[in-house]
This record gives structure tokens, sequence and C-alpha cells, in this order.
């Protein structure tokens, strides 16, 4: 494998932010993405992982050490089991229904929600390094459904189970059967799903040190015109207001009980940042809080991280001034010395 000195990891992120990494490394295999990883053990240098480089903030000053990009797509999938009066069609175009579009003024995602629970389930192994969108276009062609509501979020699905995403009101832990990992002390390990800690944006693997190498998913045979209807019209839609050059939603949404408790009509800290902190189109440096969607960051000209950090703490600041909260990150920020984490309670002050 080709292994690369002193290289800028900004285009290699969504954020299009970050400085050069020591070594980097892309692996396009399991074999290879294992080979990487005990290659800087044995080296006895730090690594870290990155899949399709969103949801993450990497310092200005790069990252000390090796970061392997996760190109792991091997076969892409493969159906592992299902039910024998069933069988998966062969790949097929797609095609897009002729359904009326929603007029609505306000679209939500309530509009596009249904349950597919009637459907016949069918389990699928995919590896890590298989971006979100090639899975969701790969399996419906094989009439499989069950992804059509994380259309539209980049990244991989290694990604997807690390930061247990969210789409809608779905998380991805709700397809998840099981997690295949390479666990610090190099043993190849299964996860179930009960023992993955998922969480809202929250997962085992922020903390245990474990790489994912592939994912079963439990997904259904079910209405793919249905699901082709949610892609076209709800991806349509967060395509069309979803800023781009940024990271995705920075701030996790406020939990029920602290909504409830500063009665505020939504959990929405995309609402919050705009209408009761008047944040919106607030830019420092080549940043600046989108005015499609408060809830995101944009690189609009040539951002460092430390204007992205000034922002988030502006955010913080003017939060707890005027509510008493200081809002969680959704984003994980990527240190010097590759620690990635979202700042814990003692940490929010301090410098990222």
């Amino acid at each position: 494998m080709k292994i690369k000195r002193n290289v800028l990891l900004a285009p290699y992120t969504t954020f299009r932010i970050g400085g050069p990494a020591d070594f980097l490394v892309e692996a396009s295999g399991e074999n290879d993405l294992i080979w990487a990883i005990n290659w800087a053990k044995e080296k006895d240098i730090p690594f870290i992982v990155l899949g399709g480089g969103s949801n993450v903030l990497i310092s200005d000053k790069g990252v000390r050490g090796v970061v392997i990009i996760n190109r792991v797509q091997d076969s892409g999938f493969k159906v592992q089991s299902y039910s024998p009066k069933f069988k998966v069609e062969q790949e097929k175009e797609i095609i897009f229904p002729r359904l009326k579009p929603l007029r609505k003024k306000e679209i939500t995602f309530k509009d596009f929600d249904y349950d597919e629970s009637h459907c016949p389930k069918i389990e699928v192994e995919v590896a890590s390094g298989v971006t979100l969108g090639r899975l969701i276009d790969q399996l419906l062609r094989r009439g499989i459904t069950g992804l059509q509501w994380f259309v539209a979020i980049p990244g991989t699905i290694g990604g997807a189970v690390f930061g247990n995403i969210h789409g809608g009101s779905h998380f991805f832990s709700e397809v998840v059967k099981e997690v295949k990992v390479l666990n610090p002390e190099g043993e190849i390990k299964t996860v179930v799903n009960n023992e993955c800690q998922f969480d809202y944006d929250q997962s085992r693997f922020q903390t245990s040190g474990e790489i994912i190498l592939s994912v079963v998913l439990s997904l259904y045979l079910g209405e793919v015109k249905k699901a082709c209807w949610v892609i076209k019209e709800w991806g349509g839609f967060k395509i069309k207001n979803q800023p781009q050059n940024s990271a995705g939603c920075v701030f996790k949404n406020l939990d029920q009980e602290t909504c409830r408790r500063l009665g505020l009509p939504t959990p929405s800290m995309s609402w919050v940042i705009d209408k009761v902190l008047g944040l919106k189109g607030k830019r420092i440096g080549g940043a600046k809080i989108s005015e499609k969607h408060a809830g995101f960051i944009v690189n609009e000209k040539n951002a460092q991280a430390e204007d992205v950090l000034n922002l988030i703490r502006l955010v913080r600041k003017k939060a707890k001034a005027r509510l008493g909260i200081e809002p969680d990150l959704e984003i994980c920020l990527i240190k010097e010395n590759g620690i990635c984490h979202h700042l814990s309670d003692n940490e929010k002050n301090e410098e990222g």
C-alpha cells in the first residue's frame, strides 16, 4: 500500500477544512484496512480512521500520526439471509414513480414517514467503506428498502453506525443487526445491536477504540415505488435546503424535557439559533452560520477550523446567557493528537 506523507486533510472532508496529516493511507479492502492499522501499531504511531469525512471538524494544525481513509467496499454488499418465500430481484433500473409531488408550504418528515414492519425482512452484510448513497441505490435496484430515510446524507456505512445518524425521526440503529469490528487487541469480533450502546448520535464505537469492518443490516423487501418517492421528494427537499461545504448539523437538538422546561415550541437547535439567539447569518472569518439552515455552519470562503470553533463558542455563550444551556455538539472535533471527541461538560470552554 502507498503511504503518503504530509497530506492536507481538507479535501477529505465535507467541510473542506483541516491541516496536514503526517501520514495518509487509503484502504480499499478489509485486509488493507487491517494492514494499515497493524502497520501503525508496529511503528508505535497514533492513527485515526476517516470515512466520507462528514460530521467532523479537523484541527488547522492537522493530525500527528496516520490518517487511514476507509475506502473498504469489497463487493459492496451481500445478501446474508431472507425468507425462502421471497427472492431478491436481479439488478434493474430504478423507475421513479410519477406521483403527485407535495405542494405544501411547509414540508416536514411526517409527510413522508410510513411503517414497513409488515414487509418481509432481509439481512444484508455491508462493508464499512460503502457510501450510503451508493448502497441505497444498489439496494433499491434489487427491491430492498429501509434506508430511504437516510437519503442525501453524505458519508459511509461505518460512519453511519459510528455516529448513529438520524434521518427524520429514524436512527440508523433501527436497521443494524450486528457489527464486525477489529478491537484494540487486534481481534476480529462481532458486536450485536444491544451491545452497541446506541443513543442519539452516539454509539460505543466513539470511545471503545474498535474499528468497524462491516455491518449486517436488517432491511425489507418493501415497496420500492414508495421508497423512491420518499427519496425523490424528501431527498430533493433536503438537497435544496441543506447547505454545502459543511459537516452537517453542528449541534444536537434539545431533549424534550429541556424543551418543555424552557417553554420552546420545538427542540430544534436550528430554530433556537435563528429565533432566540438571532445568529442566523453570523460570520466569523471564512465561516458562517447558514442562512438556509441555522443548524449548519458553512465554509463560505477558505474558513479555518478556528473560525468554526469561534462560532460554536458564540452560540454556546449566547445560549448560556439567554437560556441557561450549553448545547452539545453533533459533529466530532479531531484534535492535532488525533483524539476525536464531542466535548464533555468540563471541556466545553477549552480550546478545540
